[in-house]
């Protein structure tokens, strides 16, 4: 309801002379980016990110992530409109971690990630948020498509094909975007995202056909604990020299 209530017209922070000039030109992409998405991508038009809310926070919610400490299923929670989703979101980060700290104390393995954005799937009509601010213009551009695409179609109980679809339809609509503004299609840093990504899994996947080996195993459990802590050493040390290259190629886009 706060978020609701602070909501600000887009328009209206338009007609101020006194706007930020990076505010404004953010709201006026914002605004051609919803202009396309629903014209090109037929993605719903329900006045969803025609407003604009000031959170004070880098980040809208914290989720908290949580797995049995050797099983690489996360826990789930069930809510009556999203259905059974892997995480549970906060809006007050303290909260976020009081909550992770009990999980912690079961045993579990936990993680908080700060979010940017996300969608009541049509329920609201979702604003723009400073949370999305600093993100480049490709990044931008996708978020908008990647969560109006989640209010165009959401299966209850099902985040890896929610997650799959809205990332889909964001990989397309940059392609279309950037097709329909005369520019190469994977210009600017959209290739980098896609490289970066599949490089990533590629870790990340590598080190989850490890870890499912050490689970399946026989040892005791001092020795899944010590070789599981070898492999998330091993994954750490490979992701930042990853980055390093990324960093000596002029990838690091955020």
């Amino acid at each position: 309801m706060r978020i609701v209530n602070g909501r600000e017209p887009v328009d209206s922070l338009l007609a101020q002379p006194d706007l930020s000039p990076e505010l404004r030109a953010r709201l006026l992409l914002s605004q051609d980016v919803l202009q396309f998405a629903h014209e090109e991508l037929k993605l719903p038009d329900n006045g969803s990110y025609k407003s604009y809310y000031d959170t004070g926070h880098p980040y809208i919610v914290w989720n908290v992530f949580a797995a049995p400490e050797f099983a690489l299923q996360s826990q789930a929670w069930c809510f009556p409109v999203a259905g059974c989703v892997s995480y549970r979101g906060y809006f007050d980060p303290d909260k976020a971690n009081n909550y992770a700290a009990k999980l912690a104390a079961d045993g579990n393995d936990v993680y908080i990630g700060g979010i940017t954005a996300y969608s009541t799937l049509g329920r609201f009509k979702d604003p723009l948020l400073n949370t999305m601010l600093p993100l480049t213009d490709t990044h931008f551009i996708g978020l908008l498509f990647h969560e109006l695409a989640h209010q165009r179609l959401y299966i209850k109980g099902d985040s890896a094909f929610n997650e799959g679809f809205a990332s889909a339809v964001e990989q397309i609509g940059i392609e279309r975007w950037q097709l329909m503004h005369h520019l190469s299609v994977g210009s600017g840093d959209s290739q980098i995202i896609v490289l970066q990504r599949q490089q990533v899994m590629e870790l990340f996947t590598a080190a989850r056909l490890k870890l499912e080996e050490l689970y399946a195993s026989d040892i005791s459990v001092q020795e899944k604990r010590a070789a599981k802590a070898a492999i998330l050493t091993m994954l750490n040390d490979d992701y930042f020299q990853l980055v390093t290259r990324w960093q000596s190629a002029g990838w690091l886009t955020r």
